[in-house]
């Protein structure tokens, strides 16, 4: 899966055929998906789902959860994980909470 909705779409579409191209150089048959409006059908008999999306929808949780739904295994996190990593806040107070040195940092919230 490829592509999508986010505004890091061009770098997700050329991470995407990079990951195609070395797994149909391994002999795996290769269907590229690309839910540009967020949504997407996967092919029948779907072993497992690639994600190559970055930004909103890829990395947020959302995908991971449609993929769970329909008992789909891909690869990364799960879509709990990938939401509290999308939240950057979150997950630096989640892995101070667990004794996990974090760098220092500033938070703005409005760069106008």
């Amino acid at each position: 899966m490829l592509g999508g909705p986010s505004g890091e779409r061009e770098v997700s579409l050329q991470s995407g055929a990079a990951v195609s191209e070395a797994l149909r150089g391994l002999g795996h048959r290769v269907s590229e998906i690309d839910p540009v409006d967020g949504e997407f059908q996967l092919p029948q008999n779907t072993d497992v789902v690639f994600l190559a999306l970055h930004g909103t929808y890829g990395e947020d949780g959302t995908v991971q959860a449609n993929l769970d739904a329909l008992g789909v295994p891909y690869t990364g996190c799960g879509q709990v994980v990938s939401r509290l990593a999308f939240d950057k806040v979150a997950a630096k107070q989640a892995c101070a909470g667990r004794g996990i040195a974090t760098a220092k940092d500033c938070v703005v919230d409005d760069p106008g």
